[in-house]
């Protein structure tokens, strides 16, 4: 199989996407560019309001702390109550979190509430996420189907971030304000960028209404799904790799601003660029299942992109953390619509959504734990520090993911 061939079948495959998968990936779209837009930013805002690095650390870690702690009841509700509401009700609570963090931000004890209702949202929507596409498509395109579901997210959140970054400069200089951090122009953007989640929601009421619950027998799945060895390791690893993660990612446009001195528009400038690379990368995601199988595609893409973290840690200029910051994002994500169907594929149907909200529970509590612990080692020991740890975490995970699953595809081929 060649890259001809991967990229070429996408538009057949696309066109045979079901009519829900298409609605949910159009909802997707919309709803990613606002988030896009609040990982630009959202941080530097909260700085110009006067907070210091570790209040904001401590936003992330809420907004970690809800999605962790609502993973396991928002998969025992998707799995209760249906995809299609549990979406409709995502939506909902994101736009009031979002609202609430922009209109309330001059008090700490609100912007920490509406954080950790922001993840609790989040979680409620990306729990639904690959239930839903591995019920609204076929083992033969599965792999296809959530490659285009990444991308689609990276496209849309390319643009989110583009905008939003020259948006407040470009805002800043039309109205005459003294800078282009200016806080207003700040909110305006934040503001506008909530009308992207409002259109998203109407995707998701064309949706066909979800299948009658299967009531009772649902209480009895997490007891059974936490049971399960393959659940255990699956949590296992996305606690390590989720861990490295909160280390680094959450206050990476910090991290550009007092390193290298870095603008909004500069900061949106890099962080759209990893996502259009990170677009094309997760369209080849076949090709590399294809060519290294899901388990060695997984731990390798994972593990070279590990030493580009001590690049962007000890890189002396803008250009060098951009291009580093793009390589090692396209690397390190370009396996997850793999890693995503092979876990899906290694659970009972009925416990798709529950089993996935095991996992984000795993990997968002540990990103809680280090996102405070990074906005404190930046401010009382270097910039550098928290990559170190990263470093070592990505490491761990990426042994472990391989020992504990290498048998598992070894074995779905013997029996094929």
């Amino acid at each position: 199989m060649d890259l001809d061939t991967v990229t070429g079948g996408y538009a057949g495959r696309i066109r045979g996407f079901r009519r829900g998968a298409k609605l949910y990936l159009c909802s997707s779209f919309l709803s990613q560019l606002c988030l896009a837009a609040f990982s630009v930013v959202f941080n530097l805002y909260l700085r110009r309001l006067g907070y210091s690095l570790t209040f904001i650390g401590l936003c992330a870690t809420m907004n970690l702390l809800g999605t962790a702690f609502s993973a396991i009841p928002a998969g025992v509700a998707g799995d209760r109550y249906g995809r299609k509401q549990s979406l409709i009700w995502a939506i909902g609570l994101s736009i009031l979190s979002g609202a609430g963090l922009i209109f309330t931000a001059a008090i700490p004890g609100l912007v920490l509430g509406f954080s950790a209702l922001k993840g609790a949202a989040s979680t409620l929507k990306s729990t639904m996420q690959s239930p839903f596409l591995v019920e609204n498509s076929h083992a033969e395109e599965r792999v296809h189907l959530f490659s285009t579901a990444a991308a689609v997210n990276t496209l849309a959140g390319t643009f989110g971030n583009a905008y939003s970054g020259f948006a407040a400069v470009a805002l800043a200089e039309f109205m005459g304000w003294q800078a282009a951090g200016d806080t207003r122009a700040y909110a305006w953007i934040l503001a506008c960028s909530l009308a992207f989640f409002v259109a998203s929601a109407f995707p998701v009421f064309a949706l066909d209404p979800d299948p009658p619950p299967v009531g009772a027998r649902r209480l009895v799945n997490l007891k059974q799904t936490l049971a399960e060895p393959v659940v255990r390791q699956l949590a296992l690893h996305n606690a390590m790799i989720g861990g490295g993660a909160g280390l680094v990612l959450p206050l990476f446009n910090n991290f550009m601003e007092l390193k290298l001195a870095a603008t909004a528009d500069q900061i949106g400038v890099v962080m759209s660029g990893s996502r259009l690379l990170l677009t094309v990368a997760t369209l080849l995601s076949p090709l590399v299942a294809a060519r290294l199988g899901k388990v060695r595609g997984v731990v390798i893409t994972q593990a070279v992109s590990i030493p580009l973290l001590l690049v962007i840690a000890h890189a002396p200029s803008f250009p060098v953390v951009a291009v580093a910051f793009w390589i090692r994002s396209t690397l390190m994500n370009m396996s997850s619509p793999i890693q995503s169907t092979f876990s899906m594929e290694l659970v009972h149907k009925d416990r798709r959504a529950t089993t996935n909200g095991v996992m984000t529970l795993a990997s968002n509590l540990c990103r809680a734990l280090t996102a405070t612990g990074a906005g404190f080692l930046m401010d009382k020991v270097s910039l550098a520090a928290p990559y170190y740890g990263t470093c070592l975490l990505y490491t761990i995970g990426s042994i472990y993911y391989y020992r504990c699953f290498r048998d598992w595809e070894a074995a779905r081929a013997e029996r094929t």
